[in-house]
């Protein structure tokens, strides 16, 4: 959910982190811009950017990159994979 911390997302090398996008604002040209939070499992922030949709942040000190779809976005691509069975 917007403006929520994710669950927890386990990495290959069992390193487990947690994100959250907060909507700041859209702009005509670009689209939404988000504040996005990366953080640790328990919730505490470990770095924050300001990223457009449609973009990767790279976390370089954890080595972990995030791509931010759109909240549009995001929900249709949900829809499809229940669709198709492969929503976890």
């Amino acid at each position: 959910m917007p403006g929520e911390l994710s669950p927890v997302f386990k990495l290959p090398d069992n390193r487990t982190y947690r994100v959250k996008a907060s909507m700041i604002r859209t702009d005509p040209r670009f689209g939404p811009n988000y504040a996005l939070v990366f953080a640790d499992a328990s919730g505490d922030p470990l770095n924050r950017m300001n990223i457009a949709s449609n973009t990767t942040a790279t976390f370089g000190e954890q080595h972990v990159q995030v791509y931010l779809l759109s909240l549009e976005q995001a929900t249709q691509v949900q829809g499809v994979s229940k669709a198709q069975g492969r929503y976890r």
